[in-house]
């Protein structure tokens, strides 16, 4: 299960592919005012759930994280249905299906 914050990120690694965590927080401050280490705690966080990919770049002064975006579109809509299936029971998907098939 995602949160709000931890979709934001990852349509923002989407978009850039490849990216630091200050690149991913010049993207995000267009729209809201977040801390350093709050975008870094996101991302590692989407990392150990195996939605970004992460490469360990030495700098002077220690080593810094570049996250690279993986498509894991199944993952992320395999997820989405779980929690739909949690919250709302079986009838909800056969209502869900039945209202998708009139599309």
């Amino acid at each position: 299960m995602l949160g709000d914050l931890e979709i934001e990120h990852l349509a923002v690694m989407r978009k850039l592919k490849k990216a630091n965590c200050r690149q991913v927080m010049g993207e995000l401050s267009k729209k809201r005012n977040l801390a350093y280490t709050t975008i870094s705690t996101t991302l590692k966080r989407l990392y150990k759930k195996g939605y970004l990919e992460r490469e360990i770049q030495s700098k002077r002064g220690g080593k810094n994280y570049v996250y690279i975006f993986k498509d894991t579109t199944k993952k992320f809509a395999k997820s989405l249905f779980d929690e739909f299936v949690y919250i709302f029971g079986r009838d909800a998907v056969n209502a869900f299906f039945s209202e998708a098939r009139k599309r």
